[in-house]
């Protein structure tokens, strides 16, 4: 049986397999405890889909044969490569997921992150359950990458994790026709914590996070293999958990940015300060897991209340029996990152339950995140509607929040 982890950890929870892939179904039937409460949403629906990958030629239980598949891999093979960016006296690894059109196979997330951690990463995830963590991208190293100019979207990860840690979401991003790039923050990382100094949790060290982000913008817009194909009219970000707030931030003070989404916690509290919901004015999505007992049901209460806040409209999808690490490729690498897999015990009864299916939960979230940003920098309608359509029976609720 775990515990909660103390509310201190609000916003940037953390610590210090399985290949699944977006046909994989829940392996349990989870209960959805519903949206925010009525006097905020326009609008809240569930679903009659199963969650199950729809067939390429149309998207179930959505609006028609002609929607977009988001619960599927794009029309586009995913390169992978990485990057060592020094940003003012930081030094950072950066990781890529983009376009292209010849990229066949798999990549193993160890071989990521630097050559001398390369062992250590490839370690932790095979002692890791194999059906929680998932240890390889389904992308190509270093593939060409496809022409044309393309949106980019940034990616800040959790508190003590990686800038792969949710590559499962990158790659579905970049498969639909986006530069993805993930900033691993020097001195709050996986291999800080695992070497006994994590990172502080703080305003300030979200400052810097913030300035993380700006900065590789900047440095891999203006020279390197994909510059050319960036599209700088069109940027986007997404982040989990410390990365959330870190999103929240970034769409606060660098006008570059149109749309963000925050996976599994608030970008405004209390713990955390440095972000205001009133100063964004650009659209956001908010993904929140029921079970997290990493920000618990409080952080969870301050999501709702952050997605009824924003002035340029958000969605909210809240997923039923999901874990703070059900976004993440890391779920259940370390004994920190469990709360996504196997049994448990729900925050809101004491009662035993079963989390969502790792694979499962790693898919809807992609679904989403693709969805929001093919609406926001793409302008697809048929992306507006899948985010505003049926829904998985029973694990996904969606409430909207207009400007």
């Amino acid at each position: 049986m775990r515990r909660v982890i103390p509310l201190v950890l609000l916003t940037a929870c953390g610590g210090p397999s399985a290949n699944d892939d977006a046909g994989e179904s829940s392996s349990t039937t989870p209960s959805s405890s519903g949206a925010a409460d009525s006097s905020g949403p326009a609008s809240s629906s569930t679903g009659a889909a199963d969650g199950t990958t729809s067939p390429a030629t149309g998207s179930t239980g959505t609006t028609g044969a002609d929607t977009p598949i988001y619960e599927a891999r794009g029309p586009y093979g995913v390169g992978l490569r990485t990057s060592a960016v020094t940003v003012g006296e930081r030094d950072l690894q950066v990781t890529f997921w983009y376009p292209s059109d010849d990229a066949e196979g798999t990549t193993a997330l160890a071989d990521l992150v630097p050559a001398e951690r390369t062992e250590a990463l490839a370690t932790l995830f095979d002692q890791a359950p194999p059906q929680c963590a998932r240890s390889e991208a389904d992308g190509a190293l270093d593939a060409a990458l496809a022409e044309g100019s393309f949106p980019v979207v940034m990616y800040s990860h959790c508190y003590s994790c990686l800038g792969l840690s949710s590559s499962f979401i990158a790659e579905r991003v970049a498969s639909h026709g986006h530069i993805v790039v993930g900033v691993s923050h020097a001195g709050g990382t996986l291999f800080d914590a695992l070497d006994g100094n994590p990172g502080p949790l703080d305003g300030e060290f979200l400052q810097v996070r913030g300035a993380d982000i700006s900065g590789v913008l900047d440095a891999v817009s203006s020279e390197g293999f994909a510059a050319a194909s960036m599209d700088l009219e069109r940027v986007g970000m997404f982040g989990h958990s410390f990365g959330a707030t870190t999103t929240g931030y970034v769409l606060q003070e660098d006008d570059r940015f149109s749309a963000g989404v925050a996976i599994a916690a608030p970008i405004e509290n209390p713990l955390l300060p440095g972000v205001a919901t009133a100063e964004i004015e650009e659209p956001m999505l908010y993904l929140l897991m029921e079970e997290d007992n990493s920000i618990s049901s409080v952080g969870n209460t301050l999501m709702r209340n952050n997605a009824m806040a924003m002035p340029g409209g958000s969605w909210l999808v809240e997923l039923a029996d999901a874990g703070h690490w059900s976004p993440s490729d890391l779920c259940g690498l370390i004994d920190d990152f469990m709360p996504c897999c196997g049994d448990d015990m729900r925050q809101s009864d004491g009662t035993e339950f079963t989390y969502l299916d790792a694979g499962t939960g790693r898919s809807i979230s992609a679904a989403y995140v693709t969805a929001f940003f093919a609406a926001q920098l793409h302008a697809d309608a048929s992306a507006l509607a899948y985010l505003e359509g049926a829904h998985p029976q029973d694990v996904v609720t969606v409430s909207t929040f207009p400007p």
